[in-house]
Order: structure tokens, then C-alpha cells, then sequence
């Protein structure tokens, strides 16, 4: 399959990106073919992708993909779904501490966020719902 390439327009970039050594030398993106790094199947980060993610998302230049389409929406799936919990928590932190459901939840939810992304391991938080957990029993 023939890569494809789309121009660039530096000029678009975040300020980070255009602060980084380099950037101004990008003229056009190209396809580039990579193999996620949760399931190992094969995906393209598109030139079209590229552009709309460091030209209009602003995106760091230099940022490339590790997860394909369908492990990136599972994981953006359960970050949604732990924001939830967070802000329950926040709200209502008396209560929910004695709910073991939903600590119990909340920590499946990010030992399952792990299998995405294992190098954000929010080990504190899983601590303390472990010793919540522990407390309920």
C-alpha cells in the first residue's frame, strides 16, 4: 500500500511543538505504520490524522501513536468513566468510602486502564481504595 502524505503548516503548531528542535523542518506528514501496543494489531497513523492532530487539536509534534482505534476508544471509555467515579467521590467521599461496590469498581476500572496504558499507573489511588476495601470487609 502506497503511503500517503498530506503538506504541513508549522505555523499551525502549539507553542510546545514549535519550541521543539525540528519542527520548523516538517513540510509534509506521511503515513506511518505502527503495531498497537496492547492488542498488536496493525494501524495507521494517517497523514490526514497527523495533521488534524498537531494543526488543530495541537497536539506535541513529536507525539506518536501506541494504541489502534479500538484500544484508544476502550481506554478513553474507561478515563470517562473514572473521571465519573472521581468526581462522585469528590462530592460525596463520607459516603462512598463504605461502599464497597463502588471502590471496588473504582479499582478494577484502573487496574483495566493499566492493559492501555501500564506507564500512568496511579498506584497511590489504587492503594487507598485497596485499604478502603480492606476497611469494609
Amino acid at each position: 500500500m502506497a503511503k500517503r502524505t498530506v503538506a504541513a503548516d508549522p505555523t499551525q503548531y502549539s507553542k510546545q511543538s514549535l519550541q521543539s528542535y525540528g519542527a520548523d523542518r516538517v513540510k509534509e506528514y506521511l503515513d506511518i505504520e505502527y503495531s498497537c501496543w496492547r492488542c498488536k494489531k496493525a494501524d495507521v497513523f494517517t497523514a490526514e490524522e497527523q495533521k488534524q492532530s498537531f494543526e488543530v487539536k495541537k497536539n506535541y509534534i513529536w507525539q506518536r501513536r501506541n494504541l489502534c482505534r479500538d484500544c484508544w476508544m476502550a481506554a478513553n471509555k474507561i478515563r470517562k468513566t473514572l473521571e465519573h467515579h472521581q468526581e462522585r467521590w469528590a462530592s460525596a467521599k463520607k459516603i462512598l468510602k463504605d461502599d464497597s461496590r463502588f471502590l471496588s469498581e473504582w479499582l478494577e476500572l484502573l487496574i483495566k486502564l493499566e492493559e492501555y496504558a501500564g506507564y500512568r499507573a496511579d498506584t497511590a489511588k489504587k492503594n487507598m481504595l485497596k485499604k478502603l476495601l480492606s476497611k469494609s470487609a
